[in-house]
């Protein structure tokens, strides 16, 4: 059983600005309407005081201002405002752990902003060119010139001993020794060894993932995909797993499009990667010039290795155009959960989000009900007993009592829902609020491939 998670990346503008006007005339008439007054002044025109059954317009000499006022539905507040600094607002919705997260959607510029926690920005080496990504805009490299796209070094995007990396491309010809993403330095003579993925240096059908052993391993260890499991001229979307603590030969596994395929090992894969002293590039193996010749886009980093499952569901989801995909995989037995966060990032000091599902989880004409409790009242979840699907918060900046610490769950609303508001944010910060999702159902459930999709929106508040 599963679900589809859609995050939408939003920019919301909420400000009220004042208007002045000017006339040449020296007179002007009053003129009504129901709904305002512009009243004529010596050397101006402004709107003059008058009131309705939603607001009330306030007349300022000189300039036209909204007033104080209120109705049944909301308050407007008369304040300066500075047009120039527009609330702004960005929010992802991803999977638990990811700690880089770059979807190349600016689409213009020499930059590209992290959209994890991290706030880790990368900038353009040999001039990347934009262009029309898997989804939204993407980064294009030529092949040559030593075109990447690089992060500075930094500990959140340390290797250690799980890790997941996850992207789009798409090259434009068959070539080998191309690389999609390192962190490794081979530069200056010098090496310090991590890892890094490419096209084969013997097969432009292989992808090559590479585990340093040592600081100056020589590039020895690694994975390999068997052969025609890449192909040119598509997009394709890669996942290389890395899990330390599983057997030797188990330790990576690559997944084209959603799927896991063949692969052999060379040499031995360590049971703990190392951080590498070197930039994360993307587009290149960084110091030996293997320059992408292609497109790339919605590149992941994560700190675990994720299931098959959470792969598929990323693969699914980003394949038709919705930017995560979360599962909670097979339920068999107890409850399923999954985690997710929600990440945010505005200049304004308030903000609030919401939530809204089409449907509930269904296969076929067969649903899921929602678990009883509700978004102004989530109930106790108590194992064994409680049925449906449902959400908690299990962390914020400023978690709100009724959820209880992750204890008391929600059905998703089928109208647009606040779920949370936040006040006194500090624009320099960026704010995480956890999420968890959680299923149980009763004997009598049909098997099957539930889904729906939920929709996250964030919103700037004055």
């Amino acid at each position: 059983m599963g679900f589809i998670q859609k995050a939408s990346r939003m920019i919301l503008a909420a400000a009220i600005v004042a208007a002045t006007f000017s006339i040449s005339t020296v007179m002007a008439d009053t003129i009504s309407s129901p709904s305002y007054t512009i009243n004529g002044n010596l050397g101006g025109s402004f709107g003059g005081q008058t009131s309705s059954t939603n607001y009330q317009m306030s007349a300022i000499g000189g300039e036209a201002v909204v007033g104080s006022g209120q109705s049944g539905s909301y308050v407007i507040d008369q304040q300066l405002v500075n047009a120039s600094v527009a609330p702004t607002m960005q929010l992802a919705i991803q999977p638990g752990g990811m700690v880089a997260y770059y979807p190349f959607n600016e689409n213009t510029g020499i930059t590209s902003d992290d959209a994890s926690a991290n706030t880790n920005n990368g900038s353009f080496t040999g001039s990347p060119t934009w262009t029309t990504g898997k989804l939204g805009s993407a980064l294009s490299f030529n092949g040559a010139n030593g075109q990447s796209f690089s992060v500075p070094d930094n500990t959140a995007i340390t290797m250690g001993a799980k890790m997941t990396v996850s992207l789009w491309a798409n090259q434009s010809s068959a070539t080998i020794n191309k690389a999609l993403a390192s962190h490794w330095d081979y530069t200056n003579g010098s090496v310090s060894g991590g890892w890094a993925l490419q096209v084969a240096g013997d097969s432009a059908s292989r992808l090559q993932f590479f585990v340093a052993g040592t600081a100056t391993d020589p590039a020895s260890n690694y994975v390999e995909t068997a052969a025609n499991t890449w192909t040119s001229g598509g997009w394709h979307h890669i996942v290389v797993v890395y899990d330390g603590t599983q057997p030797a030969a188990n330790r990576v596994i690559i997944y084209i499009d959603g799927a896991a395929v063949a692969t052999t090992v060379n040499g031995t894969i360590p049971a703990v990667g190392l951080n590498a002293a070197s930039p994360l590039v993307i587009g290149d193996f960084n110091g030996l010039n293997r320059t992408w010749n292609g497109n790339i886009d919605h590149f992941k980093l994560f700190n675990r290795a994720l299931s098959a499952v959470e792969v598929n569901a990323e693969y699914a989801a980003q394949n038709s155009g919705t930017p995560t995909g979360l599962t909670l995989g097979a339920l068999t037995g107890p409850s399923a959960s999954s985690s997710a966060d929600a990440i945010v990032r505005t200049n304004s000091a308030a903000y609030g989000l919401s939530v809204q599902q089409d449907h509930d989880l269904q296969s076929g004409t067969v649903t899921i009900p929602p678990v009883s409790g509700s978004i102004a009242a989530p109930s106790t979840w108590t194992e064994g007993v409680t049925e449906g699907f449902g959400f908690t918060l299990t962390g914020a900046p400023a978690l709100d009592a009724s959820w209880s610490g992750g204890l008391k769950y929600a059905a998703f609303p089928s109208a647009v829902t606040t779920f949370y508001n936040a006040t006194g944010h500090n624009s320099a910060q960026v704010d995480v609020v956890n999420l968890q999702m959680r299923l149980d159902v009763s004997g009598a459930q049909a098997s099957g491939a539930y889904t729906n999709t939920i929709v996250y929106t964030g919103t700037t508040l004055p």
